[in-house]
């Protein structure tokens, strides 16, 4: 199966409110679930969610929100992440 470049380049975005592991892992959980995801990850130390696919990033925030966390679209360049 093809999968077309443009629609799975990362999107990154920061998550506030988590403070360990299981957090991350709830959050990882919650954004696995939402169509059109193929990988995410979650740093905590940077609070960030790094995913990939073809989800609307509204819909992944959305999906952190839900679980009780904020969230918020990263710039692609952000200077943390370097």
């Amino acid at each position: 199966m093809d999968v077309d470049a443009e629609n799975t380049n990362p999107t990154t975005i920061a998550v506030t409110g988590m403070t360990c592991g299981s957090c991350a892992r709830t959050v990882e959980r919650r954004l696995r679930r939402v169509p059109g995801v193929t990988t995410a990850a979650v740093d905590l130390e940077l609070g960030v969610a790094i995913v990939s696919g073809t989800a609307a990033p509204s819909s992944l925030i959305a999906a952190i929100e839900a679980a009780g966390y904020g969230a918020s679209r990263e710039r692609e360049c952000d200077q943390r992440t370097r």
